[in-house]
């Protein structure tokens, strides 16, 4: 393998290996930032939510009409069961009566997870609620990942076409810049 050729596959290898990682950076920056996002959604609904909840005269929970008016995002969903595990509220969802996140539900603090309902990919916050320190329920707001996939899905793609047609210019560079820098040594030499 000529001088020449080896120089051009080292610097291709080199610029190639480096946007490769600045790529993968941006790429989990990016979905990091938006799960975060996502999170403060779900957050502040969750909060909005708790205010509104108070207990009725048996003891169990009853919403607010201020919570049952919620201006809520077309892809947040919200439930609430009770401390026997039954549906007490449900909001943006018409015909789902099982747990947004079956194994959250009966957790003792604030959990979030990524969970799949059938094709539909969720991102869900479960919250214990507690009256004086007794448990009373749990509150379950979740969020469509569909946005966030779309975007990682997008991403993905400009990153990887953009990582060859850079490659490809790079080697195309460098194997000029090489030829016309190494050409007084190929004429010395011969």
């Amino acid at each position: 393998m000529s001088l020449r050729a080896r120089l051009t596959l080292l610097y291709t290898i080199l610029v190639g290996g480096t946007l490769m990682i600045f790529g993968l950076t941006i790429y989990q920056l990016v979905s990091l930032t938006i799960t975060e996002q996502i999170d403060q959604i779900l957050e502040q609904t969750a909060s909005q939510i708790i205010s509104g909840i108070r207990l009725n005269a048996v003891g169990d929970l009853d919403v607010a009409p201020d919570a049952a008016n919620l201006n809520l995002a077309t892809n947040v969903y919200v439930q609430l069961w009770d401390r026997d595990q039954g549906l007490t509220a449900s909001y943006n969802l018409s015909r789902v009566t099982d747990p947004l996140d079956p194994l959250a539900r009966y957790t003792s603090q604030p959990i979030r997870r990524d969970v799949s309902i059938g094709n539909v990919h969720l991102r869900v916050l479960s919250v214990p609620l507690s009256i004086s320190s007794r448990p009373a329920g749990t509150l379950q707001v979740a969020a469509s990942l569909a946005v966030v996939e779309s975007i990682q899905k997008t991403l993905l793609n400009v990153l990887v076409i953009g990582t060859i047609i850079a490659v490809i210019l790079a080697a195309f560079g460098v194997s000029f810049i090489t030829y016309r820098s190494l050409s007084p040594l190929e004429s010395v030499t011969q």
